[in-house]
């Protein structure tokens, strides 16, 4: 838990006030307000998760030039007096985007088309880039989450049937990286103003991927009105909304594929959230007990849902 001594000894500044953000699943992260009234972000980076800084910093700062370049707004991490982003203890500062927002749920369809808009541009730029190193290998690969899962137990024999029941087709639709990607492009890594998207947050991920995974994941967060532990029906109007927004971005993508990544995502996000449940929720941070085994069940239920839809998306992806 970060106190005020602490953020001064860390960054210093006349703080008044600090407040830990819950929404993320792998870092803490604080609003630190000062006495001007303004606030900092105060982010620990967690390298048990990561455990290769160098390569996020390096990573980071390259791509950091590049969307700068083409005025993509980011809210850059403070430089230490080496150039690097890293303070004591894995600690990381940016200024806060005062009035802006985060949401789990899309309120509205000038909310999910601007997420579209500003994913596309985002994935647009970061296209031109080539050569960055891996963070995590294999972060999407449905084939190495499958195989990477544990035993099953008898309370997740039913899920672990759910799962294989779609394997083949999950498995079929692996790819190989072919661009720079974010890797964790879903609505809560977005900043909005309103109902205006500004700033896409969250870089530690940006490696080899692919744009399309990158939409998928995107397009299931923006496109149901349930948490991540909770099964919800996509909605029409929201769906084509992000679409809308992303090809107006002028990124480049493969159509069939791209109709079927929410559903890629969906399973593969399902495999992983029940992989950790299993190996006793050392990965992604849960608020109550069997949340990931919740959070599992949903996004499989998800899966499901996305791939009865995947003609239907794509329909609506060639009429955009």
């Amino acid at each position: 838990m970060l106190t005020l001594a602490q953020a001064i000894k860390i960054y210093p500044g006349d703080y008044t006030e600090l407040q830990l953000l819950t929404g993320g699943h792998i870092h803490k992260t604080y609003r630190v307000k000062r006495s001007d009234g303004k606030s900092l972000i105060f982010q620990q980076f967690n390298s048990s998760v990561f455990k290769r800084k160098d390569l996020v910093e390096k990573n980071y700062l390259r791509s950091l030039k590049v969307l700068e370049q083409n005025q993509i707004f980011t809210l850059p991490f403070f430089m230490n007096r080496k150039g690097g982003i890293f303070f004591e203890d894995n600690w990381r500062i940016c200024e806060y985007l005062e009035n802006s927002t985060t949401s789990e749920i899309c309120i509205s369809e000038k909310v999910a088309f601007e997420a579209g808009r500003i994913s596309g541009s985002f994935l647009k730029t970061l296209a031109k880039e080539s050569e960055y190193p891996f963070i995590i290998e294999n972060f999407h690969s449905p084939s190495f989450r499958y195989k990477a899962l544990p035993k099953s137990t008898e309370e997740t024999k039913k899920l672990f049937s759910e799962i294989d029941t779609l394997k083949s087709i999950a498995l079929s639709l692996e790819r190989k990286p072919s661009s720079i990607t974010h890797n964790d492009l879903k609505l809560t890594n977005i900043l909005f103003i309103g109902e205006e998207a500004k700033a896409i947050i969250d870089l530690d991920l940006i490696q080899p991927g692919s744009v399309e995974i990158d939409f998928g994941d995107l397009l299931r967060s923006v496109g149901t009105t349930g948490a991540e532990d909770q099964f919800s029906e996509a909605q029409a109007s929201l769906v084509a909304a992000c679409i809308s927004g992303f090809i107006s971005s002028g990124v480049d993508f493969d159509p069939k594929f791209l109709a079927l990544s929410p559903f890629v995502v969906s399973w593969t996000l399902g495999v992983r959230f029940l992989a950790d449940y299993l190996s006793g929720d050392i990965y992604f941070t849960t608020h109550y007990p069997k949340q990931n085994l919740k959070r599992a069940e949903a996004q499989i239920a998800r899966a499901k849902m996305w791939l009865e839809k995947s003609e239907s998306l794509l329909r609506e992806i060639k009429n955009a």
